[in-house]
């Protein structure tokens, strides 16, 4: 049976950092859940292992970089498509299932140990949701970054990809006030959750794809 590059290509990114992966969102585990029972809240858990991951997917850039791997690849049955497409499914791959996994960890958390079992369903659907919201931030700033990465190599895209990661996270004080109140004051149960939902992830789905498109683009014209 014929396995397709792209599964052999993300195969060798996730071998490649498996070791560190672990060691980096277990690190991170236990400090945020020694944090979380201090504050009695488990909020900022989903948060912390989402941008852990998505420092270490970065590490995949880098050793592809450091051992020249994308010039050699070209020489096999693998395409700038194959290269590009396996590190969108990585990336993407891996920071929905870790934060999805953690949303749904620390509201259980949150519901046994700070709420007695009180209102689980509600608090499951808020930690759920909150860990959504964060993720379509992650997800909105990795798009801009993998281009990033492609174009102008690790080193020279430290300062660019830190600012898109800092960006939407200060942002969000200075404008608080002026949309804090009408979220406060918002009728939440008479919103349509499924619409919303879905025309979120629908315009997400298509910044990732032009995105990717992109990176192609950058792929197809590097010389090596």
């Amino acid at each position: 049976m014929k396995t397709h590059p792209i599964f052999g290509l993300i195969l060798k990114d996730f071998y490649s950092i498996r070791g560190y992966l672990i060691r980096q969102i277990g690190l991170l585990l236990v400090i945020y859940l020694i944090i979380g029972v201090a504050m009695k809240t488990m909020s900022m858990l989903p948060a912390m292992l989402m941008l852990g991951v998505t420092m270490s997917l970065i590490s995949i850039f880098s050793l592809d970089e450091s051992s020249r791997w994308n010039a050699y690849a070209l020489t096999l049955p693998i395409t700038p498509r194959d290269l590009v497409i396996s590190k969108y499914l990585i990336y993407y791959g891996g920071m929905y299932a870790v934060g999805l996994l953690a949303s749904l960890f620390s509201a259980a958390v949150d519901t046994v140990l700070f709420h007695n079992g009180e209102d689980a369903v509600e608090n499951l659907i808020l930690g759920v949701g909150g860990g959504l919201a964060i993720l379509i931030i992650y997800s909105l700033v990795i798009s801009v970054d993998i281009p990033l990465y492609l174009k102008l190599g690790i080193e020279k895209s430290r300062i660019p990809t830190t600012l898109t990661f800092l960006v939407p996270f200060v942002a969000i004080f200075p404008t608080v006030s002026y949309w804090g109140p009408w979220l406060a004051n918002m009728d939440w149960s008479s919103v349509n959750w499924p619409v919303v939902i879905l025309i979120a992830l629908a315009a997400l789905a298509v910044i990732v794809l032009v995105s990717c498109r992109v990176s192609i683009r950058i792929m197809e014209q590097k010389e090596y």
